[in-house]
């Protein structure tokens, strides 16, 4: 019987026979986190329905996915719906039919149902996401690229270290999570530009992006101090939630509709894009892999008046 944990280098392998299948579990950095990974799948091959995948996932996904407390939690609660829905059918003969139509319904709830049936085909539960080839898209939110007065007012609004951070997202263009992450060692001065480097951006791409002033000299400022740029008050990162709950709490009281925190990596496109800087450029600072297509047609929202005064060389 081949080994079920086999050494990789200086990490370790782990697998798990499930089903009468030999299935890879990944490579890990100990071997007790392999051994781990092994229970757990032997754990989960006893499993026959999607309520009982649903009530044993968040100890399987903590060990072969490596997600936080968090990222568990919240997983589960947007994928309640469809708990509900199949949650007496067997995992492995989930109707094609049913399925697509539940997508449809709750077109929000996709892709965090999909991680746990995707955890499923890790552990050898089941050969094929059932939901991998569903796409529908989300319904149209009423979502506006902010103005550069509601930019600033909200800066100021933001309580603790919420305002800087928004501001240099507007200058820079960087995510949310990539702020939050960002230290003083990411950030660099060459040539009288301030450079951050993003060592876990989305979708694993990673780079550098220019930030604008005055965004520049509040990076520059809080680097000096070390450690993470934009802390909470325990010195912890931000993560979504609290971010999303003091920026709705800020629009509320300044009486701004429609505008998200992300709205500000628009925003810094569109700043791009009427200053005259290229499409490819703009996709570039934004860390994009297509050439300046996401920033044609979906990141950039230009001044009107703008374009017209070019237009008609004014």
């Amino acid at each position: 019987m081949p080994a079920l944990v086999v050494r990789r280098g200086d990490r370790f392998g782990a697998r798990c026979k499930v089903g009468g299948k030999l299935t890879w579990l990944g490579t890990f950095d100990t071997e007790p986190e392999a051994r781990a990974a092994v229970d757990a799948a032997r754990v989960a091959g006893a499993i026959d329905t999607v309520d009982g995948w649903f009530a044993r996932w968040p100890g399987v996904a903590q060990v072969v996915g490596d997600r936080s407390d968090e990222t568990v939690e919240k997983t589960l609660r947007h994928a309640a719906g469809f708990r509900r829905r199949f949650g007496r059918v067997r995992l492995n003969a989930l109707p094609r039919r049913e399925l697509v139509s539940w997508a449809v319904e709750s077109p929000g709830a996709v892709r965090w149902a999909r991680t746990i049936l995707g955890d499923a085909v890790t552990v050898g539960l089941l050969e094929a996401n059932p939901l991998a080839g569903v796409r529908v898209s989300a319904p149209k939110m009423d979502h506006r690229v902010p103005t550069s007065g509601e930019v600033e007012a909200l800066t100021v609004a933001l309580p603790g270290s919420l305002g800087p951070m928004a501001l240099v997202a507007a200058c820079s263009g960087l995510r949310l999570s990539e702020l939050a992450a960002l230290e003083a060692r990411d950030v660099r001065l060459e040539g009288g530009v301030t450079i951050v480097t993003v060592r876990r951006g989305k979708g694993g791409v990673r780079g550098e992006s220019v930030v604008l002033e005055p965004g520049a000299s509040v990076v520059v400022e809080r680097a000096a101090a070390g450690g993470l740029l934009f802390p909470r008050a325990g010195g912890q990162p931000w993560n979504r939630q609290k971010v999303n709950d003091r920026w709705r709490a800020a629009c509320r009281r300044l009486g701004i509709r429609g505008v998200r925190f992300h709205d500000l990596r628009h925003f810094h496109a569109s700043l791009l894009v009427d200053a005259g800087h290229r499409e490819i450029d703009v996709a570039a600072q934004l860390r994009h892999r297509d050439n300046g297509r996401l920033v044609r047609e979906v990141y950039a929202h230009p001044d009107n008046a703008a374009a017209l005064r070019r237009i008609g060389g004014a």
